[in-house]
């Protein structure tokens, strides 16, 4: 496999996030250039921290997806009190749940004026980064919402901003953003290509996506960790090599990843799913695949796309049968169905030890899933659901603490 560029990841949050909603992700990405192109001219940050910064850049509005109306995030962005939620969310996230955690306060305050700023205690570069970020926001926002408007004019005219970071932008082509050609600029391509990302970054990113996912589900986060476990489990079980059980249990964080694509009238429905819904929902398998191909190993995404596909060729979305799916495939598949049936979601309650095991050999009896490893998830049942839930306790009592923290960190800003 090719070494991953920031260039891939980049390309990866895009790709994902445009699934929600298209106009947020290209403002990310004209911010992103944007504040590329004046820590370029202070000519003083090394070129990995810049890539990291305009990764967080990127995603400063990650917040905004836990909003009902995205439509109107663009619309609020001048209004510094209503914009604290986005930028609350955003900053909780980024902090606990990224490898850019370092710039997660530039995320918070990227819309705090500059004479509160001046009240609060940040290092320099966060300081620096943060005015950075608030002025090339509002720069994009004048761009596109106000095209007859002069940029510098507008930026000069705004006291929430530190001047002397305006005046970086006084030579800015803002033809680059009306055009949209701003991500295969030379400033950009120069900065993201040929800049590999180490594995364990990797890695990270792929899990901060997948936990993003409960910025639409509430439910999928705990079923990804209690997904994972088991499988792990299972794993261990079966003495899969190392590097196999290291593939089994990364898939198992990204195997639902394409759910960020799904509507969530019909991930959170507390219905039966009409065929019609259904069928939208098969979709996240081939969602999945289309976001992990250019940056997950292979052996990664197979086993990620195939969690549904069953031993009789019933499955979806490529009708494989028992001759194609590996050991790890079908670990991931009865990982993931005994998941969905002991964890509550919008449409059920948790299913006790009795109804999990009978349906478990139905499934047996049927053909769709492996015999021998769901006999030895059955006899060991109690040991390997203990587990799980021991495993996925601490990572959702921190998820939990986010939602408390948002209070407290609202509190702050809202008094200052």
């Amino acid at each position: 496999m090719k070494q991953v560029e920031y260039a891939d990841v980049f390309s990866l949050f895009k790709k994902t996030f445009e699934k929600i909603n298209d106009n947020l992700i290209i403002h990310g990405n004209n911010v992103s250039f944007i504040t590329l192109f004046m820590i370029n001219k202070l000519n003083r940050y090394l070129d990995d921290d810049i890539a990291k910064i305009c990764l967080a850049v990127l995603l400063h509005d990650i917040g905004a997806y836990k909003k009902d109306d995205l439509s109107k995030i663009l619309d609020f962005e001048l209004e510094e009190k209503l914009s604290y939620k986005h930028s609350i969310y955003g900053y909780i996230f980024i902090k606990n749940f990224s490898p850019i955690a370092k710039y997660a306060e530039a995320v918070l305050h990227h819309h705090t004026s500059l004479e509160k700023l001046n009240k609060l205690n940040l290092d320099d570069d966060t300081l620096e980064i943060t005015k950075i970020i608030h002025i090339a926001d509002l720069a994009d926002l004048c761009i596109n919402k106000m095209p007859n408007t002069d940029l510098m004019t507008f930026l000069r005219c705004q006291t929430a901003l530190d001047q002397n970071y305006v005046e970086l932008l006084i030579d800015f082509d803002k033809d680059l953003i009306l055009n949209q050609n701003f991500f295969t600029s030379s400033l950009y391509q120069s900065l993201l290509k040929k800049r590999p990302f180490k594995q364990r970054d990797v890695d990270k990113i792929l899990e901060m996506i997948a936990y993003s996912i409960d910025f639409i589900s509430p439910h999928t986060v705990n079923h990804t960790i209690i997904t994972k476990s088991i499988a792990y489990e299972l794993g261990v079980y079966f003495n899969l090599p190392k590097d196999e059980l290291n593939n089994l249990e990364q898939a198992a964080i990204v195997h639902d990843i394409g759910k960020i694509a799904i509507p969530n009238d019909i991930l959170e429905s507390p219905n039966k799913l009409s065929t019609e819904e259904f069928e939208i929902m098969k979709q996240h398998v081939i969602y999945t695949e289309k976001i992990l191909s250019k940056i997950a190993k292979p052996e990664i995404v197979k086993i990620a796309t195939r969690h549904h596909e069953k031993l009789n060729g019933t499955g979806y979305p490529k009708q494989l049968s028992a001759k194609d799916l590996t050991t790890s495939d079908r670990i991931l598949a009865i990982a993931d169905i005994v998941s969905a049936l002991i964890g509550k979601r919008s449409y059920k309650d948790e299913f006790d030890k009795s109804r999990v095991i009978s349906i478990l050999e139905s499934e047996i009896n049927k053909n769709t899933i492996d015999k021998e490893i769901t006999e030895a998830f059955i006899n060991n049942y109690d040991k390997f659901v203990e587990f799980a839930t021991k495993k996925a306790h601490p990572f959702i009592e921190k998820y939990n603490q986010c939602y408390l923290n948002y209070r407290d960190v609202y509190e702050t800003l809202n008094n200052l």
